[in-house]
């Protein structure tokens, strides 16, 4: 079912409604056109941080830094001196 009736589904059936409003129709195209223009333009903005979110960072850093890069955090030290008043 393509329309909202069975009826709907009659060649022309939409056609009464475009040939009454021929106006309303061309100013719903244009302000579709540009609500789709604003959208291409935030996917350009996150374009980046969609691409980012796709990485296997594990997998990533083993390739970059080798699969033992990570395995064993440093030791983390403060001077005692840091503590003095």
């Amino acid at each position: 079912m393509k329309g909202v009736s069975d009826l709907s589904e009659r060649a022309g059936f939409f056609r009464a409604i475009v040939d009454s409003n021929p106006a309303g129709i061309a100013r719903v195209y244009v302000a579709a056109e540009g609500l789709f223009t604003q959208l291409a333009d935030e996917l350009k903005r996150y374009q980046d941080w969609v691409v980012m979110g796709t990485v296997d960072l594990d997998e990533f850093i083993d390739q970059v830094r080798g699969p033992l890069a990570c395995a064993r955090p440093r030791p983390f030290s403060v001077p005692r001196e840091d503590f003095s008043p």
